[in-house]
């Protein structure tokens, strides 16, 4: 009997044991998750007060470049914007963002840049996943050349009837560094698992010119 209370005794302590380690793990993956949650929280928070400063700081000074602060911090503010609980944004304010980078680039060389734009959007409730058009974009601005004369660039955006289509056309730099293929793949990625058969995207790289052409059904 004596011998039973004690493995009792031993079982209740070991058990006792593991609750009060595990409970202390358990608060420690709290502390973690939310010191995460403050630090996610705090950093955007930092950022955007930071570009406020800047941009008080240049607005007496030079009006464009307090415009560029602006947008820069409109689009740092969208891409950590809530989505919807598909994971999804309205169409009209990716759109609205692919303004603001457009503007922004045409301020760092004072309106040089030689691109043709089309916009043309029939549902302003439709919705698509984030920064796809954005990176496409971007990809664009970091590998086209359409600062020179003669070459002129092109991006056009349009929704019609449920039917989304992105083309990009742009003149190639003369020295460039790779890069286009990982964010094409990314974003290919993306769309296959969001959109599965819904989507086609479809490149053209010849020696002189890069197009992008993307095609979405929004229909649900």
């Amino acid at each position: 009997m004596r011998t039973a209370w004690r493995g009792v005794y031993f079982l209740l302590l070991s058990t006792g044991y593991w609750l009060a380690t595990r409970t202390v793990d358990q608060q420690r993956e709290i502390q973690a998750t939310r010191n995460a949650f403050l630090q996610s929280r705090l950093s955007p928070h930092l950022l955007f007060n930071t570009l406020n400063y800047v941009y008080d700081c240049v607005y007496g000074v030079s009006a464009e470049a307090a415009k560029a602060v602006m947008l820069l911090s409109n689009v740092m503010r969208f891409s950590l914007s809530k989505v919807s609980a598909e994971g999804k944004i309205k169409l009209v304010d990716e759109v609205e963002q692919v303004q603001h980078l457009i503007n922004l680039h045409q301020l760092r060389v004072n309106n040089r840049l030689n691109i043709d734009t089309h916009f043309g959007i029939d549902d302003n409730e439709a919705e698509i996943i984030p920064l796809v058009i954005l990176s496409l974009v971007e990809n664009v601005f970091n590998h086209g050349n359409f600062s020179e004369p003669g070459k002129k660039a092109f991006i056009g955006i349009s929704l019609k009837d449920g039917r989304f289509e992105f083309r990009s056309v742009n003149h190639k730099k003369e020295f460039d560094r790779a890069g286009f293929g990982t964010g094409i793949s990314n974003n290919k990625s993306r769309l296959e698992s969001y959109y599965s058969k819904k989507f086609s995207l479809s490149l053209v790289d010849t020696p002189i010119t890069y197009e992008v052409k993307l095609t979405i059904d929004l229909r649900p």
